[in-house]
């Protein structure tokens, strides 16, 4: 049995809310509740994710990045509005970089352009095995020119 207390505490809040047709039941304002919670959840969730983490706390954010962008969607317009490649080669002529770029994709995905000859070098040559290619790239291209040199990985590289 429920004391006195748990029962008068979501009648008081559903009375503060001007909700009549919950404050008689509480067990109904319970869904409510849940609800509630779980929205507030995934906009936590979401808030850390695409704004919170990327701002301030990625381990990346101190690599040069371009000006503009959307607060939540990154340069992610730029580069489906522009042909493909020409934000990343302007970019490299004004923003000045070390051979890495940093730039955001949809909902503040963080991308880095390896734009300088030693940076491509470490990442083709020296340290190609570190450096995976992401399996969305390697599905697509390789339907079209098949896993060859240029998508081989590991001990199929070599």
């Amino acid at each position: 049995m429920a004391s006195a207390q748990q029962v008068l505490l979501p009648q008081a809040f559903c009375s503060l809310l001007a909700l009549p047709e919950f404050s008689s039941s509480p067990s109904a304002l319970y869904p409510m509740l849940a609800f509630t919670s779980a929205a507030l959840l995934l906009l936590a969730l979401v808030s850390w994710h695409c704004i919170v983490y990327p701002k301030v706390f990625s381990p990346l954010r101190h690599l040069p990045e371009p000006a503009g962008g959307s607060y939540l969607m990154g340069h992610f317009y730029r580069l489906i509005r522009e042909p493909l490649g020409q934000p990343i080669r302007e970019w490299i002529n004004k923003v000045p970089h070390k051979g890495l770029i940093r730039y955001l994709d949809y909902f503040n995905t963080e991308r880095i352009a390896v734009v300088g000859s030693k940076a491509l070098a470490e990442v083709l040559v020296h340290k190609a095995d570190d450096f995976m290619k992401p399996p969305q790239f390697v599905r697509v291209i390789g339907n079209v020119i098949g896993v060859g040199l240029f998508l081989a990985e590991g001990e199929e590289h070599k």
